[in-house]
């Protein structure tokens, strides 16, 4: 038999500067970014583009050589028809569409970045005006001559975002709402990411693993700017009254008795400035207007720091005060309620999977309404788009597209939050094996791994197996820290091929030198890998 160690792992790139091949986990701790630059979200992704479901996917080429890199993975899977298209005469700087062929999109767009900032940044700026002019609403771009090209991922990831902003500067955008940056190279990726941090501050980070509850870094949130509530103690308002009698005595006593009633309907309420700053910036500039319509002035304590003072007429003041700690007792409601969300979090998985695709998590409110079984309207996924469930089918519908999806509910374990590519297990079930449907994402990514075997397939099971799963991910960590964020963990994907009692044991228990030399030992007592699944595949290795 033929045991593929799947279990999540996916091949990488070669790194060409040193000869040295660096490999990613399909389960991978890197963490995708997500920047908001203006109308569109910005994606930062580390991946495969081929695995890409945007409308659009970029191919880079110098539509003359078509033998290696990321060219040589979209054509693999586009097919024949679209690569002789590439044959065409193609202008400096211009981009040539073509259909998609075998990708699960819309359209692929072809372009020469000539190892060349300018063409580049002149070409991403087109990439997004045809996505506009064409209605696509999503597309995911390569790192233009980062790899084979050479160029300074740097300066690549700075052509193609002002490429990028100077679009979006001719006219505001109406379709296209996501741009995925989707880089296949290590060094590259952290550049690239690097880039972003320096030029966007705020980066919402995604930890990309399935093997861990996504989360979700942000830098605190800023105090909120005071300012308007200051200056309303600074507009005196004024009404002036003209005050008749018949002799100046009379004046004087009516406009004394006038200076007494405003007096006495006078009032000051003192208030912390801690508590104003659990506000947002909208809260406070709603209070300052409500303030202003009331007549009611803020200033700060002059004898004491942190304390202002509201002042106004008794009724006004009382009104305002009642609009603050209303407003401050909402905000303390979203916050213990997001708790609540975050608590479930932890421990539930909702997922959605549309075809073709991978399963993908709900962010915490979706997944807090799922498991409150309160979803009379709709959940929102990730990317803001509104899904409508059917508990019958386990189905979500996009409101949007009318694309249907399914749904899963995982639990994770004290200990261990399971992948989100895998299926639930019984309580106290620690090994499980899942039989993978053909039409699945998850069942082609295993079956293009072994694309060179002559063998027909007949099934691809996953192991779930939970323990194994627990120390691979401390063992992974451990490499992590040791190499440092430029390496990673080094993960490769490898074949062993051996025998069926083998196999069953190893996947319980995992691999053993107990079970060596049983087919050959060139190199010694050991456990033995290949780099192709053609060579584990031979009779002398997997015993059919």
């Amino acid at each position: 038999m033929l045991l593929h160690m799947y279990q999540g792992l996916k091949q990488f790139v070669q790194d060409q500067s040193t000869s040295q091949t660096i490999f990613t986990s399909l389960i991978t701790d890197m963490d995708d970014l997500t920047v908001a630059v203006r109308e569109i979200q910005l994606e930062l992704v580390f991946g495969d583009i081929t695995d890409e479901t945007t409308d659009v996917i970029v191919n880079t080429t110098d539509f003359a050589n078509f033998d290696s890199g990321v060219c040589r993975d979209i054509l693999d899977i586009a097919g024949g028809e679209i690569e002789k298209k590439l044959s065409a005469r193609v202008g400096r700087g211009e981009i040539l569409e073509t259909e998609p062929g075998g990708l699960p999109i819309r359209a692929l767009m072809h372009v020469n970045g000539e190892k060349n900032p300018g063409v580049i940044q002149s070409l991403a700026k087109k990439i997004v005006q045809r996505c506009e002019l064409r209605g696509y609403t999503s597309v995911a771009i390569p790192a233009i001559c980062a790899g084979k090209g050479a160029l300074d991922p740097w300066i690549v990831a700075d052509a193609i975002l002002n490429g990028i902003s100077n679009a979006m500067l001719v006219a505001p955008l109406q379709c296209l709402s996501t741009v995925r940056l989707v880089v296949t190279k290590i060094n590259v990726f952290l550049e690239f990411k690097r880039y972003l941090q320096t030029h966007f501050g705020v980066v919402q980070s995604r930890k990309a693993s399935r093997g861990k509850s996504q989360e979700v870094k942000t830098q605190p949130s800023p105090r909120p700017d005071l300012g308007p509530l200051w200056n309303l103690g600074q507009v005196h308002s004024s009404t002036k009254l003209l005050v008749i009698g018949l002799c100046n005595e009379a004046v004087a006593s009516a406009m004394q008795k006038l200076k007494q009633a405003y007096e006495d309907h006078s009032y000051q309420q003192e208030m912390s400035v801690e508590e104003l700053t659990t506000l947002t910036q909208e809260d406070i500039a709603e209070l300052a207007s409500k303030m202003a319509a009331l007549g009611v002035q803020a200033e700060p304590d002059r004898t004491q720091s942190g304390v202002l003072f509201l002042r106004g007429l008794r009724n006004a003041v009382e009104q305002a005060c009642h609009a603050v700690e209303s407003t401050i007792r909402k905000n303390l409601s979203k916050e213990v309620q997001k708790q609540k969300q975050d608590e479930i979090y932890a421990q539930i998985a909702w997922c959605f999977q549309e075809v073709g695709s991978n399963w993908e998590r709900f962010p915490p409110q979706a997944n807090y309404l799922l498991e409150k079984g309160d979803v009379s309207g709709a959940v929102k996924d990730g990317k803001g788009m509104q899904w409508t469930v059917d508990w019958g089918k386990m189905e979500a519908t996009n409101k949007s597209t009318n694309q249907v999806a399914k749904l899963k509910r995982l639990e994770n374990l004290p200990d261990f939050s399971l992948p989100l590519n895998w299926d639930s297990m019984p309580n106290g079930q620690l090994f499980q094996t899942f039989i993978l449907n053909p039409s699945s994402s998850e069942y082609q990514q295993v079956r293009r791994e072994f694309k060179k075997v002559s063998k027909t397939i007949i099934k691809i099971e996953r192991i779930q197996n939970i323990r194994l799963r627990q120390s691979y991910e401390v063992l992974k960590k451990q490499l992590e820290d040791k190499n440092g964020p430029s390496c990673g963990a080094m993960e490769r994907v490898l074949f062993h091929g051996t025998t069926s009692a083998a196999c069953d044991s190893i996947q319980r228990t995992g691999f053993s030198r107990s079970f060596a030399g049983q087919n050959a030992t060139k190199y010694g007592v050991g456990v033995y890998f290949a780099v192709d699944a053609s060579y584990s595949e031979h009779p002398t290795y997997s015993i059919p």
